[in-house]
Formats: C-alpha cells, sequence, structure tokens
C-alpha cells in the first residue's frame, strides 16, 4: 500500500548487537542500539523530521519510540527500524506494513539509573 499523509512503508532488520548477548553483557551493553528509524531526508522534510529527533511510530494502536537517522540511500517514502531489541522493538508494531511517524510525546521523567550504577560502596574493614 502507498502511505498516506504521515505515513511511511515500513521495513525492519537485525542488527548485530541487538540481542540478548549484548544487552545482557555489561561488558558488550555499550554495542546494544537504542531504536532508530532510518528514512530518506525527503521524508523527513515531508514529516517535518529532524536527524536525531525522537519520535513516535505507530501502527493499529500499537506505538515506540525512535530516533531518526537521515540515510541518502533510502527508498523514498520507506522507513526501517532495528528488529529483535529488548526495548521498543519493531515487533510491536506486529508485522504493519504502513506505519504513522510523528514527533514522540514529551517525556515526564527519565527512569532512575540501575541501581549498580549509581549505589555507593561502604569500605569494609577486615580484621586481623
Amino acid at each position: 500500500p502507498e502511505p498516506g499523509e504521515g505515513e511511511l512503508r515500513l521495513g525492519t532488520y537485525r542488527d548485530l548487537w541487538g540481542d540478548y548477548v549484548a544487552e545482557r553483557n555489561p561488558a558488550l551493553r555499550f554495542l546494544s542500539p537504542s531504536q532508530t528509524l532510518e528514512l530518506h531526508p525527503d521524508d523527513a522534510e515531508r514529516l517535518g523530521l529532524e536527524h536525531g529527533q525522537r519520535v513516535q511510530v505507530s501502527a493499529d494502536g500499537n506505538a515506540l519510540i525512535a530516533s531518526v537517522a537521515l540515510r541518502e540511500r533510502m527508498l523514498p517514502g520507506t522507513g526501517f527500524l532495528i528488529e529483535g531489541g529488548a526495548t521498543d522493538a519493531a515487533g510491536v508494531l506486529d508485522g504493519a506494513v504502513v506505519v504513522t511517524v510523528a514527533p514522540a510525546p514529551e517525556e515526564a521523567e527519565e527512569a532512575p539509573a540501575p541501581a549498580y550504577l549509581t549505589e555507593k560502596r561502604e569500605v569494609v574493614a577486615w580484621r586481623s
């Protein structure tokens, strides 16, 4: 189907590091990708989007949040999302062929960092 106003045809791809191995391994976690909507610059202009902007991609009552990445080689009218990630994976759109793209709603507050990153450890004095 042809995309309408504010819509894109959707394709998905698997990122090399977008799986449980990178997400669960502290040494590899930095390689785990965040969701990205790759699209042609003409589509970004048509939709009023900029590179790096956070957007909401939705279809049939399901939605995810992604960051825009502009790619000259993308086919105009088509966007690509990463499938298989732990958060905001393309699978949440349940096989949609055409999706609606709009600026992401304002986020109230960012989630707190995991305890292992914020906890201070006490110095333990050993008895001899």
